[in-house]
């Protein structure tokens, strides 16, 4: 017999196809994002999406405290689909491939779990310039082999990998805890 469900870190059978919002839980999202190389593996050196969610948080929450925790949460799909490489994505996206519904309804789980609010699309934009001043960097750092157009000018400060899964998840943890109690925040 096939399963359909997932067995996250702590235990927890997630079915990602009807994921029930109290089956997400932050630390099973912290866990696999430390745990998931961003490239889809193909960087310099493992360099993981919860860092890179961690980085994004940063520039939000610089001019918009109030999407800092929608930010650092903005990639927690994928702790339970997996990072899925930009060029690959779209090409998912103009076929309409179903990876599109599961991820919206893993999305919409753990909104409704955290008690995330629906963006306005100036809101996404906020966050999408943030994904990309982060993208900067860290192609420049992590991948520099290849061109990036269209990526805004990397800032001077060269991105190190924690190189350490542990320390990366408690910082994640760390931060999520801080934004949870601060207005704008979802707790």
């Amino acid at each position: 017999m096939v399963t359909s469900y997932l067995m996250t870190a702590s235990g927890v059978r997630l079915d990602p196809l009807d994921p029930a919002p109290g089956k997400v839980h932050i630390e099973d999202i912290a866990h696999a994002l430390a745990h998931i190389c961003r490239f889809g593996g193909h960087c310099s050196t493992f360099y993981s999406v919860a860092e890179h969610s961690l980085w994004v948080e940063a520039f939000v929450a610089f001019e918009h405290p109030g999407l800092a925790l929608h930010a650092l949460l903005h990639d927690a799909a994928e702790a339970y689909i997996g990072d899925i490489i930009t060029p690959l994505k779209r090409l998912m996206l103009v076929r309409g491939d179903p990876i599109y519904q599961v991820e919206a309804r893993i999305e919409q789980a753990i909104a409704s779990r955290f008690g995330l609010r629906k963006l306005n699309d100036a809101e996404r934009r906020v966050i999408r310039q943030a994904d990309n001043v982060a993208l900067a960097p860290e192609a420049r750092d992590l991948v520099p082999r290849h061109t990036w157009p269209g990526l805004p000018a990397p800032h001077q400060d060269a991105i190190v990998p924690a190189g350490d899964a542990q320390a990366v998840r408690a910082e994640f943890l760390a931060r999520y805890g801080r934004l949870r109690v601060l207005p704008g925040g979802a707790g």
